[in-house]
């Protein structure tokens, strides 16, 4: 049996968000865990430079797996919402409280789908009910000022933590120790730091989103930090992977993880099926409908194997091709009639072993209920959103 020390509960912990929580346990991935001792560290708890995770033997050893997780959760979470970045100008303990009640709430207010609680966080954390859905910028302006010679860090330990602040009540210390936060600032590439962790983060965004996996309430704090958005073909690419069919197993372990003496999964079998609809009614173009076609092919042309079923439809389908490696993008001309998406989600639903739907429109025509077994994506030519399923904006020739 596996010796239970803060190392193996890090790795466990880390696992089970891959699993569980793919949005969370895709990004906790790009961080590197590194054990400290307690004085090596302004709090004894967690701490990250945005490359690394510093953690405390014993403060790992006193967390439940549920908070655990939590924490974890908390540490990437403030990458996700740019904190670090965020702060500014501002008083780095007074932004550090702020960040900390932001990110807690969220946390502590994530339910699935029946709307239960996801996430158990420590006792005593910063978390006040009154600022629910509060920014850290609208909760900083409500904190207290720290006392003079105040810095960064909070002093030592967690005591004081599940004070409500006030006029003159000072919370107390964070959760987790953002002395880190001061080297990414201070590191001579830590705009590009910032920008690598956009694009991680709006990576992991789609894929969670598009499998149904995107904690609620994350999503729209998180967009609003994620700009410059992805390009199109890089988020069709990612979608693609994402949804792909893989089986996730110990052993053989991942080998990108091994120098680090961590076992995360690795995966086996990966099969890419998706099923692409093209919309031929009379407002699109055979250029763009080519065009629109020969990328998405080309996104699965990375793959050694794959299979894309391709539908040509109007109101209803006309055409039917299932595409393999090496072969050619066949010619659509059927069609030309009004649009009704009704007959290709339907089919998609059916089709056996579909892991995306991929549907090239100008989104002109009523909308069906929402398909349920399988992640849709609307490429759609127009600015018009579908009211479910992940909308990706497809430039028309003539802007781009």
């Amino acid at each position: 049996m596996a010796k239970d020390n803060a190392e193996t509960r890090m790795e466990r912990a880390r696992i089970q968000l891959l699993l569980e929580q793919p949005f969370f346990g895709t990004l906790i991935l790009y961080l590197t865990p590194v054990l400290r001792k307690p004085e090596e560290m302004q709090i004894p708890t967690m701490s990250t430079d945005g490359t690394h995770l510093y953690y405390c033997e014993e403060f790992v050893m006193g967390l439940s797996p549920e908070c655990l997780k939590a924490v974890l959760i908390h540490e990437v979470g403030h990458i996700a919402l740019s904190h670090i970045s965020r702060r500014n100008a501002r008083h780095p303990m007074k932004w550090n409280w702020a960040a900390d009640f932001a990110v807690n709430d969220l946390i502590a207010n994530t339910t699935d789908n029946q709307g239960k609680k996801v996430f158990q966080l420590p006792p005593g954390v910063l978390l006040n009910s009154a600022w629910h859905d509060l920014s850290a910028e609208e909760i900083y302006g409500k904190l207290p000022d720290p006392p003079e010679g105040g810095g960064g860090g909070g002093g030592q330990g967690q005591g004081g933590q599940g004070k409500q602040p006030g006029k003159g009540n000072i919370p107390g210390p964070t959760l987790d120790d953002h002395g880190e936060w001061d080297n990414w600032e201070k590191d001579s590439s830590s705009q590009a730091k910032e920008q690598e962790w956009k694009d991680r983060v709006a990576r992991a965004t789609t894929e969670a989103r598009t499998r149904g996996k995107m904690p609620g309430g994350w999503q729209t704090c998180i967009d609003d930090f994620l700009e410059p958005k992805l390009d199109w073909r890089t988020i069709i690419t990612d979608v693609l992977v994402s949804n792909a069919k893989n089986d996730y197993r110990l052993y053989p372990p991942n080998k990108k993880h091994i120098w680090r003496g961590f076992y995360l999964p690795s995966m086996r079998g990966e099969e890419i099926n998706a099923m692409i609809g093209i919309d031929v009614s009379g407002s699109i173009s055979d250029e763009e409908i080519h065009e629109a076609l020969s990328e998405v092919k080309g996104a699965c042309d990375q793959f050694s194997d794959y299979t894309l079923y391709v539908r040509s439809f109007d109101t209803q389908i006309h055409d039917r091709w299932e595409l393999h490696p090496f072969e050619p993008i066949p010619k659509v001309v059927t069609g030309r009639g009004g649009t009704d998406f009704q007959e290709i989600c339907d089919e998609a639903s059916k089709t056996p072993g579909i892991s995306t739907l991929v549907i090239f429109s100008d989104l002109e025509a009523p909308f069906p209920d929402e398909v349920k077994s399988v992640p849709v994506i609307w490429l759609s030519i127009t600015e018009k959103k579908a009211p479910w399923g992940l909308t990706i904006h497809y430039p028309r020739k003539e802007s781009r």
